[in-house]
């Protein structure tokens, strides 16, 4: 059973986060309180991030073939228990109709993966090292997805104190993959000519051959409110959904089973998991194919505090949560200077369990009528790529016509 090298590279498709601050449209919220009509904001944000998995892999990923040998035993090295990975990209467009409401559209990929480190060892590396050994994990999660998005922004508030933006729309997925795990054991036979593995709560999706996979309704919220002179906070709630998927099928067993194929990838493979399992436990496999109806995918939460400590100074702290924390949960501490009326830097750290430390320089300078932003996330990942978990960049624009 060969996955290795293809598993992790389909991991890595691809966040950074402007900070807040007042008068600008990224690094705060200008583009929504000004709320001007014939306005558009264009952003694209990637990121990956791991608490185990160095930049060095992901490079690898990027423009080799085979993880270098280097790289490769850092991670080995490493002493977590677990490894979480998350990948996400996004590109969206926001336009403003009139003073209340606006349009957008995006395109988005998110891989999230959790797993014990021996396992993860194996579905990237393959089982050679663990011939005659038996891998156990007390759990496995995988998410693997693709869309498209469009709908409507509207106004709910717009006053000193308080600034309210509601989204509503639909999404369409055109990739969905799915895997979970309870406690789970791998033994590969002495020849490697199988694996047998012995599953609880396993539960698989089964890809269908359709361009559309799903479709569903997808809400977010923003949300701003001014203290006092000093103090604000922000929240941002996006992607809230329900998916409701189309034609696809899933596994769901507690079981022991024998893999005879060899060079499949249970993760990648559009085909059956059935012919690549042993013909003697087909009946099992017969009887614990279900129906997938709905889904939910991941949501995203912000919650931003900003402290002035000057005219032109901002301290602020951010804590973001992926999923309520199943994909991540980042603290980031962060320093605004405003240099003039038109440009402002931001400089901000942090850790998180599925990012390591954090290390974000974000920029924002305002033309007549254009506005230009690019962040980048792990600058550390130049100096000590062996090191560093996670890189990224964010790059925005708005303009009025």
């Amino acid at each position: 059973m060969k996955i290795s090298f293809k598993l992790f590279a389909l991991l890595i498709t691809c966040s950074a986060y402007g900070q807040q601050a007042d008068n600008f449209a990224f690094l705060g919220n200008s583009f929504d309180k000004n709320w001007q009509p014939s306005s558009i904001k264009i952003t694209t944000d990637i990121s990956v991030s791991s608490n185990a998995i160095n930049t060095k892999m992901f490079t690898d990923v990027l423009v080799r073939t085979e993880f270098t040998p280097e790289a490769k035993q850092k991670f080995e090295d490493g002493q977590q228990q677990r490894v979480n990975l998350y990948a996400f990209a996004k590109a969206e467009a926001e336009y403003k109709v009139n003073k209340t409401w606006g349009v957008y559209a995006n395109t988005f990929t998110m891989n999230g993966y959790a797993g014990e480190k021996q396992l993860t060892e194996l579905l990237f590396f393959g089982n050679a090292p663990f011939i005659d050994e038996q891998i156990e994990s007390k759990s496995l999660h995988f998410l693997s997805y693709a869309g498209s998005g469009f709908g409507a922004t509207y106004k709910l508030n717009n006053t000193d104190k308080l600034q309210a933006k509601l989204l509503f729309g639909l999404n369409a997925l055109t990739r969905y993959t799915s895997l979970s795990t309870g406690a789970i054991s791998l033994y590969t036979a002495p020849m490697g000519e199988y694996i047998d593995a012995s599953v609880a709560q396993f539960a698989v999706s089964e890809q269908t051959n359709g361009a559309i996979k799903g479709v569903g309704l997808n809400v977010g919220i923003d949300l701003s409110y001014t203290i006092n002179k000093k103090n604000s906070v922000r929240i941002a709630l996006r992607d809230v959904n329900l998916t409701r998927m189309l034609d696809y099928t899933g596994l769901e067993l507690d079981t022991s089973l024998r893999f005879t194929g060899i060079g499949y990838d249970f993760i990648r493979d559009t085909t059956t998991l059935q012919q690549y399992v042993d013909s003697n436990y087909s009946p099992i496999l017969e009887n614990a194919r279900k129906k997938i109806k709905w889904a939910t995918l991941p949501s995203r939460i912000n919650l931003t505090w900003s402290h002035k400590l000057n005219n032109k100074s901002t301290l602020v702290t951010s804590l973001q949560s992926i999923d309520l924390g199943k994909y991540g949960i980042t603290g980031t501490v962060g320093f605004g200077h405003a240099f003039s009326d038109r440009f402002k830097l931001c400089s901000s750290l942090g850790y998180g369990n599925y990012s390591g430390i954090l290390w974000r320089e974000a920029a924002e300078y305002r033309f007549e009528k254009l506005n230009v932003c690019a962040s980048v996330q792990g600058l550390h990942a130049v100096f000590f790529p062996k090191t560093a978990t996670n890189y990224g960049v964010f790059l925005g624009v708005t303009t009025h016509f």
